[in-house]
């Protein structure tokens, strides 16, 4: 569960991912084989970029590093269809749309969206993903009422059994949660709590405007020096008149320390007041 996407230079190794596909000699619209191989470049690095956000998003819950990616990842191609104004006017419309959106997982939804259809335009037949709409067969109503009970209950078996298997933590692993305050009490605003171990691993979770955050997923114990970020600029769910001291906002200078221990750990984070250095 490494979080090393919520630090400043992800953007640029998402858009690395695309550039490195055009690296070669200008890609001439009109020439046959050099179109095929654009083709091929751009679908191949388009998939790679769709995985990783995926990646980030669903193992390592990071909605954050996963709108970043995809940020990122459009804006470096974008430059690279000049022949395709249509395309550029989808990344142009997805970018904008994304902004109007409240919290990086909406974002990321939405981007993804967007770099899908860009994929199919360039991806050979076989590599699309072909849509297959399920035709019910003609039988009598019982025998289908007898089917879809079968299935509700099969349901809620998984549903259990999925249950319990996220309760079980992995050995050395807890989950943690919490609050962010200042030291006179006032909820810290709405931004990103990040975990930095002694080897450089970086968990990171969303502080809601109330001070809150949890970690989706398990955290290894040990101990960690704690950074606080600010949310998005335009995060509509920010608080925008607390400011979060800068010392705390990086590795090096935040003074705040904390031990995750197996099993569960609920921490407070105190800050000093908005301004100060402790």
């Amino acid at each position: 569960m490494r979080q090393v996407w919520r630090w400043s230079w992800a953007p640029l190794l998402a858009a690395g991912a695309l550039m490195l596909a055009f690296a070669g000699p200008f890609w001439a619209a009109g020439d046959g084989g050099k179109d095929k191989e654009f083709d091929k470049a751009m679908a191949a690095s388009l998939k790679e970029v769709i995985n990783h956000g995926a990646r980030l998003f669903n193992k390592q819950g990071d909605a954050y590093g996963c709108y970043r990616v995809y940020d990122g990842g459009l804006r470096a191609l974008r430059p690279q269809l000049a022949q395709y104004p249509d395309l550029q006017k989808t990344i142009d419309d997805a970018l904008a749309a994304a902004e109007n959106l409240a919290g990086p997982a909406e974002r990321g939804f939405a981007l993804n969206k967007a770099l899908h259809a860009l994929h199919r335009r360039f991806a050979p037949a076989k590599d699309k993903k072909v849509e297959i709409k399920d035709k019910e067969p003609d039988k009598d109503k019982k025998d289908k009422d007898n089917k879809d009970k079968d299935k509700d209950k099969d349901k809620k078996g998984k549903d259990k059994i999925a249950k319990d298997k996220e309760e079980k933590l992995p050995p050395g692993a807890g989950r943690v949660s919490g609050k962010v305050t200042f030291s006179d009490g006032v909820p810290a605003p709405s931004g990103y709590l990040t975990l930095v171990a002694d080897n450089q691993a970086k968990y990171s979770a969303y502080i809601h405007a109330d001070g809150a955050f949890s970690f989706k997923t398990p955290i290894p114990k040990g101990n960690y020096i704690v950074t606080i970020e600010p949310a998005l600029k335009d995060d509509p769910l920010a608080v925008k008149n607390v400011p979060i001291p800068a010392l705390y906002r990086e590795a090096l200078t935040s003074p705040l320390r904390q031990e995750i221990r197996a099993g569960s750990n609920v921490i407070e984070i105190r800050l000093s007041e908005p301004g100060k250095k402790g």
